[in-house]
């Protein structure tokens, strides 16, 4: 609706005018009524209707599907209803979502820090099947941890455990850091065996906190962030490294921009 009102505006030569009173009559009194009567939005995400929270009018596009899709397509070729997915850096629950509709909600874990995307993914559990989730930074210590939070970004995309990031506008919060093994000893819940990672630059952390249980895992899909490798004093090859002495071999999935997508699938006997 809005996109025809500004094309039709566009045509007669009028957007330039537009501006201010387009957004206090058109587009505040939309949004003001939408949120109320229709508070999601339906995408279709490799082939699966998926139902996700639309709070402002970038909720609707969410541009970053687009380069998710080969992973979550991957990821559906392998996983079936034995399997328990664990989303590590689950932001808005994207990946939950959809793995959710093929193997059921029981089977999906999803774990985010960041408090604007935690509310997020709380409403995108409701809307698919009500998988379980943590507001919890997954790493190898078990303590609290300052975390920046991109106050910024209304998709709730970017923010980091590394409090030394100057990319935009950062506020630092304090959040709960656990290691995955020991969300899991506490917790009632069944060990995972596929697991995604993206996680900023913090990957290895994640890695070495998972202790014995990265045993049970069959596939893990991480995303290594080579740009932001040295904050954490680790970089590519060392993580790749891990991940063969844990019995993976490791494959490059697919690259967005400098960061690279690996997949670790578990050496058959």
């Amino acid at each position: 609706m809005l996109s025809t009102v500004k094309d039709k505006a566009r045509n007669l030569g009028l957007e330039p005018y537009l501006g201010k009173p387009y957004q206090l009559i058109i587009q505040n009194p939309y949004w003001f009524l939408r949120r109320r009567l229709y508070p999601k939005t339906v995408q279709n995400i490799a082939g699966i209707d998926v139902q996700f929270a639309a709070k402002d009018p970038q909720d609707i596009s969410y541009h970053e599907f687009d380069s998710e899709t080969p992973i979550i397509k991957d990821i559906l070729s392998e996983v079936d209803s034995n399997d328990i997915f664990c989303d590590i850096g689950a932001n808005i629950g994207l990946y939950s979502s959809v793995i959710s509709q093929r193997i059921g909600a029981d089977n999906v874990i999803a774990f985010e820090p960041s408090p604007p995307a935690y509310e997020k993914l709380q409403k995108n559990s409701k809307f698919n099947g009500n998988f379980l989730h943590y507001q919890i930074a997954v790493s190898d210590t078990n303590e609290t941890i300052e975390f920046a939070v991109d106050i910024g970004d209304t998709q709730s995309r970017m923010s980091s455990i590394n409090t030394d990031s100057s990319a935009t506008e950062y506020e630092i919060q304090e959040v709960t850091s656990r290691k995955l093994a020991t969300v899991f000893e506490t917790e009632d819940i069944c060990s995972p065996t596929i697991i995604k990672v993206d996680v900023e630059g913090a990957e290895f952390n994640v890695l070495k906190g998972m202790g014995v249980l990265i045993d049970n895992v069959q596939i893990i899909y991480c995303e290594i962030h080579h740009p932001v490798l040295d904050d954490f004093d680790t970089n590519g090859e060392e993580i790749t490294e891990y991940l063969e002495s844990a019995g993976f071999n490791v494959d490059t999935l697919h690259k967005r921009g400098r960061n690279e997508f690996v997949k670790a699938t578990r050496e058959q006997d």
